[in-house]
């Protein structure tokens, strides 16, 4: 349950409350948080950007609890989940030759993984509000699961999307990827019903946003961003 469930005389920002669907526990928002913004660190391994991505972790979490929607319980298991998934994802790809194979592998398992979570929610049929609100944010976590797969499968087959360039280039690349997914997030879902959006089709849309990011934009891209000599 949500802090305001658990004390009805909690008083909480009110403009969050629209953020904080299905169960309370654990936050999302710090989990995601700690997986991407320490990924990075992790990738770079640079100290400034460890400590830069903490303390911007630290700050989401507590944001979490400064506008009610969380607990201490709930943030803290967030940051402990995203800790142990790094440190996991650390041991299966060290010291590997052949990562992209070791990535694919994870990609289908996850992706199966999410899809069996669906099936089991669906028979499940829970009509409590948080369960179907957990439902819908399932249908987009297989939706968004199986359009990075399918955009991997395209780049592996056709397209070898080649991430290094100058830092301009990257800077420029990035911006416009994200301008790209949003405008299909956002677009999309006018088209599908707004906030009457259907779980499955939200679902689609969020296969459609992964595929493009994934799969489509590097292909558009793909001759623009070409890695520089020497560099």
């Amino acid at each position: 349950p949500r802090p305001w469930e658990l004390d009805p005389s909690l008083t909480i920002v009110e403009s969050a409350r629209a953020t904080a669907t299905d169960y309370s526990f654990p936050s999302g928002h710090t989990l995601t948080a700690c997986l991407s913004l320490l990924g990075v660190a992790v990738y770079t391994r640079k100290k400034w950007v460890y400590a830069i991505a903490a303390f911007l972790t630290v700050l989401v979490a507590f944001s979490r609890l400064y506008l009610g929607v969380h607990t201490i319980l709930d943030v803290g298991t967030g940051l402990i989940l995203g800790v142990l998934i790094l440190i996991a994802f650390g041991l299966i790809f060290k010291g590997k030759e052949d990562n992209n194979r070791v990535l694919n592998t994870v990609l289908i398992v996850s992706v199966a993984a999410c899809i069996g979570l669906l099936i089991f929610l669906i028979l499940r049929n829970n009509p409590d509000e948080n369960a179907m609100e957990g439902l819908k944010s399932t249908y987009t976590l297989v939706g968004a699961a199986i359009g990075m797969l399918l955009g991997k499968i395209l780049d592996d087959a056709a397209v070898h999307f080649e991430t290094g360039c100058a830092w301009w280039k990257q800077c420029l690349k990035i911006a416009l990827g994200l301008a790209i997914v949003l405008a299909v997030r956002i677009g999309l879902k006018k088209i599908f019903g707004g906030e009457q959006e259907p779980a499955i089709l939200s679902g689609v849309r969020y296969l459609i946003m992964s595929f493009t990011g994934v799969g489509l934009y590097p292909i558009v891209f793909k001759f623009l961003f070409k890695k520089q000599a020497n560099h």
